[in-house]
Protein backbone atom coordinates (compact mmCIF):
# COMPACT_ATOMS: atom_id res chain seq x y z
CA UNK A 1 0.00 0.00 0.00
CA UNK A 2 1.08 3.69 -0.48
CA UNK A 3 2.44 5.90 2.22
CA UNK A 4 -0.85 8.19 2.48
CA UNK A 5 -2.59 10.16 5.24
CA UNK A 6 -6.15 9.29 6.36
CA UNK A 7 -9.37 10.56 4.80
CA UNK A 8 -10.48 12.92 7.35
CA UNK A 9 -13.78 12.21 5.45
CA UNK A 10 -14.07 8.63 6.49
CA UNK A 11 -16.63 6.87 9.05
CA UNK A 12 -16.50 7.91 12.49
CA UNK A 13 -17.27 5.90 15.22
CA UNK A 14 -20.64 7.21 16.22
CA UNK A 15 -21.37 7.18 12.28
CA UNK A 16 -20.21 3.52 11.57
CA UNK A 17 -22.38 2.68 15.30
CA UNK A 18 -25.55 4.23 13.28
CA UNK A 19 -24.84 2.41 10.07
CA UNK A 20 -24.31 -1.02 11.59
CA UNK A 21 -25.64 -2.87 9.27
CA UNK A 22 -29.36 -3.88 9.82
CA UNK A 23 -28.77 -7.97 9.65
CA UNK A 24 -26.31 -8.36 12.43
CA UNK A 25 -28.78 -5.86 14.69
CA UNK A 26 -31.92 -7.98 13.65
CA UNK A 27 -29.95 -11.46 12.73
CA UNK A 28 -26.73 -11.30 14.68
CA UNK A 29 -24.32 -13.06 11.93
CA UNK A 30 -21.19 -12.72 9.89
CA UNK A 31 -21.51 -11.69 6.22
CA UNK A 32 -18.71 -14.44 5.36
CA UNK A 33 -19.49 -17.35 7.39
CA UNK A 34 -22.97 -17.02 9.16
CA UNK A 35 -21.45 -17.67 12.31
CA UNK A 36 -23.26 -15.77 15.22
CA UNK A 37 -22.24 -12.43 16.65
CA UNK A 38 -22.16 -12.14 20.08
CA UNK A 39 -21.82 -9.42 22.78
CA UNK A 40 -17.98 -9.27 23.78
CA UNK A 41 -17.07 -10.22 20.66
CA UNK A 42 -14.56 -8.11 18.52
CA UNK A 43 -15.52 -8.02 14.61
CA UNK A 44 -14.14 -5.96 11.41
CA UNK A 45 -16.34 -4.10 9.50
CA UNK A 46 -15.68 -2.94 5.56
CA UNK A 47 -17.00 0.43 4.45
CA UNK A 48 -16.28 2.34 1.21
CA UNK A 49 -17.12 5.36 -0.71
CA UNK A 50 -18.81 3.55 -3.45
CA UNK A 51 -21.97 0.87 -3.87
CA UNK A 52 -21.84 -1.13 -6.94
CA UNK A 53 -25.14 -1.16 -9.71
CA UNK A 54 -27.01 2.13 -8.42
CA UNK A 55 -26.59 5.73 -9.94
CA UNK A 56 -26.13 7.31 -6.60
CA UNK A 57 -23.29 5.02 -5.72
CA UNK A 58 -20.43 6.57 -7.84
CA UNK A 59 -18.06 8.22 -5.16
CA UNK A 60 -17.82 12.17 -5.57
CA UNK A 61 -15.00 14.44 -6.64
CA UNK A 62 -15.45 16.47 -3.88
CA UNK A 63 -14.51 14.81 -0.92
CA UNK A 64 -16.74 17.09 1.51
CA UNK A 65 -19.50 15.83 -0.37
CA UNK A 66 -18.48 11.97 -0.18
CA UNK A 67 -20.73 9.25 0.85
CA UNK A 68 -19.17 6.11 2.79
CA UNK A 69 -21.44 2.85 2.89
CA UNK A 70 -21.12 -0.22 5.33
CA UNK A 71 -20.97 -3.12 3.72
CA UNK A 72 -19.64 -5.95 5.37
CA UNK A 73 -19.71 -6.78 8.92
CA UNK A 74 -17.09 -10.21 10.04
CA UNK A 75 -17.37 -11.99 13.42
CA UNK A 76 -14.31 -12.84 15.29
CA UNK A 77 -13.54 -16.17 14.41
CA UNK A 78 -13.21 -14.99 10.45
CA UNK A 79 -10.57 -12.72 11.83
CA UNK A 80 -10.60 -10.64 9.31
CA UNK A 81 -7.47 -7.97 8.99
CA UNK A 82 -7.09 -7.25 5.36
CA UNK A 83 -8.91 -5.94 2.18
CA UNK A 84 -8.78 -8.34 -0.38
CA UNK A 85 -8.29 -7.69 -3.96
CA UNK A 86 -8.71 -3.82 -3.49
CA UNK A 87 -9.86 -1.84 -6.32
CA UNK A 88 -8.28 0.73 -7.82
CA UNK A 89 -10.64 3.87 -7.61
CA UNK A 90 -12.50 2.99 -4.43
CA UNK A 91 -11.60 4.03 -0.97
CA UNK A 92 -11.91 1.17 0.98
CA UNK A 93 -11.60 0.62 4.63
CA UNK A 94 -11.45 -2.20 7.50
CA UNK A 95 -12.77 -0.73 11.08
CA UNK A 96 -12.49 -3.16 13.71
CA UNK A 97 -14.83 -2.57 17.15
CA UNK A 98 -16.53 -4.57 20.00
CA UNK A 99 -20.03 -5.48 20.50
CA UNK A 100 -21.52 -4.45 23.30
CA UNK A 101 -24.24 -6.07 25.96
CA UNK A 102 -27.15 -4.43 23.98
CA UNK A 103 -26.08 -5.55 20.45
CA UNK A 104 -24.50 -2.38 19.71
CA UNK A 105 -20.74 -1.25 18.37
CA UNK A 106 -17.87 0.45 20.53
CA UNK A 107 -13.97 1.31 20.41
CA UNK A 108 -14.09 2.05 16.50
CA UNK A 109 -10.83 2.27 14.71
CA UNK A 110 -9.43 1.33 11.66
CA UNK A 111 -7.93 -2.05 10.91
CA UNK A 112 -6.53 -1.27 7.33
CA UNK A 113 -7.37 0.79 4.72
CA UNK A 114 -6.74 0.81 0.82
CA UNK A 115 -7.21 4.38 -0.49
CA UNK A 116 -8.60 5.33 -3.97
CA UNK A 117 -5.41 5.34 -6.33
CA UNK A 118 -3.97 2.06 -4.28
CA UNK A 119 -5.73 -1.73 -5.76
CA UNK A 120 -6.25 -2.60 -9.12
CA UNK A 121 -8.84 -0.81 -11.72
CA UNK A 122 -11.02 -4.33 -12.31
CA UNK A 123 -14.63 -4.02 -13.26
CA UNK A 124 -16.56 -5.15 -10.89
CA UNK A 125 -20.05 -5.59 -12.77
CA UNK A 126 -17.85 -7.53 -15.64
CA UNK A 127 -16.52 -9.66 -13.12
CA UNK A 128 -20.72 -10.12 -11.83
CA UNK A 129 -21.87 -10.67 -14.85
CA UNK A 130 -19.49 -13.47 -15.53
CA UNK A 131 -19.74 -15.46 -12.34
CA UNK A 132 -23.79 -14.92 -12.20
CA UNK A 133 -25.13 -14.85 -15.52
CA UNK A 134 -27.02 -11.46 -14.81
CA UNK A 135 -26.25 -7.56 -14.66
CA UNK A 136 -24.86 -6.70 -11.37
CA UNK A 137 -27.44 -3.81 -11.06
CA UNK A 138 -30.43 -6.07 -10.72
CA UNK A 139 -28.46 -7.90 -7.32
CA UNK A 140 -27.62 -4.00 -6.61
CA UNK A 141 -31.56 -3.06 -7.00
CA UNK A 142 -33.30 -5.99 -5.04
CA UNK A 143 -30.95 -5.40 -2.23
CA UNK A 144 -31.04 -1.28 -2.22
CA UNK A 145 -35.50 -2.34 -1.83
CA UNK A 146 -34.70 -4.04 1.47
CA UNK A 147 -31.98 -1.12 2.45
CA UNK A 148 -28.63 -2.72 1.83
CA UNK A 149 -25.89 -2.10 -0.57
CA UNK A 150 -23.74 -4.09 -2.64
CA UNK A 151 -19.75 -3.29 -2.74
CA UNK A 152 -16.36 -4.87 -3.99
CA UNK A 153 -15.89 -6.63 -1.16
CA UNK A 154 -19.08 -8.42 -1.50
CA UNK A 155 -18.11 -9.93 -4.65
CA UNK A 156 -14.50 -10.73 -3.76
CA UNK A 157 -15.84 -12.47 -0.60
CA UNK A 158 -18.84 -14.80 -2.64
CA UNK A 159 -16.30 -15.68 -4.60
CA UNK A 160 -13.23 -16.58 -2.56
CA UNK A 161 -16.14 -18.86 -0.53
CA UNK A 162 -16.43 -21.13 -3.29
CA UNK A 163 -12.63 -21.14 -3.22
CA UNK A 164 -12.13 -18.53 -5.93
CA UNK A 165 -9.30 -15.72 -5.63
CA UNK A 166 -10.60 -12.73 -7.75
CA UNK A 167 -6.68 -11.52 -8.76
CA UNK A 168 -6.57 -15.33 -10.25
CA UNK A 169 -9.25 -14.06 -12.89
CA UNK A 170 -7.73 -10.51 -13.87
CA UNK A 171 -4.46 -9.91 -15.34
CA UNK A 172 -2.33 -6.58 -13.65
CA UNK A 173 -4.16 -4.09 -16.06
CA UNK A 174 -7.46 -5.40 -14.32
CA UNK A 175 -8.53 -7.11 -17.62
CA UNK A 176 -10.87 -10.34 -17.06
CA UNK A 177 -8.93 -12.98 -18.29
CA UNK A 178 -11.85 -15.83 -18.47
CA UNK A 179 -12.73 -17.83 -22.00
CA UNK A 180 -16.43 -19.22 -21.99
CA UNK A 181 -15.31 -22.96 -20.66
CA UNK A 182 -13.42 -20.63 -17.32
CA UNK A 183 -16.58 -19.04 -16.96
CA UNK A 184 -19.20 -22.05 -17.53
CA UNK A 185 -16.21 -23.44 -13.99
CA UNK A 186 -16.82 -20.57 -12.35
CA UNK A 187 -20.69 -20.62 -12.16
CA UNK A 188 -20.65 -24.52 -11.26
CA UNK A 189 -18.11 -23.59 -8.35
CA UNK A 190 -20.36 -21.16 -6.96
CA UNK A 191 -23.37 -22.45 -7.67
CA UNK A 192 -22.20 -26.05 -6.14
CA UNK A 193 -21.26 -23.54 -3.22
CA UNK A 194 -24.73 -22.05 -2.99
CA UNK A 195 -25.93 -25.15 -3.02
CA UNK A 196 -24.05 -26.58 -0.14
CA UNK A 197 -24.59 -23.92 2.19
CA UNK A 198 -28.25 -23.85 0.97
CA UNK A 199 -28.59 -27.77 2.46
CA UNK A 200 -26.88 -26.74 6.30
CA UNK A 201 -22.79 -27.72 4.67
CA UNK A 202 -20.17 -25.16 6.44
CA UNK A 203 -19.13 -22.26 4.06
Amino acid sequence: MASHDRDQDALDGDTLAQRFNRSHQEVGECDYCSGNITSGAEIALYASDTTLGTESGSQSSQASQRSWWLHRSYCEGCDQHEIVYPHQGTHELLYEATITEKGELSNCTIRAESPADDGVSWDASELFEAAYDRPLEEQAQELAAHGYSYGHQDIVDDLRLAGIAVSDLFDGDGDLQLSSRERDTLREQLLANLLKTASGGER
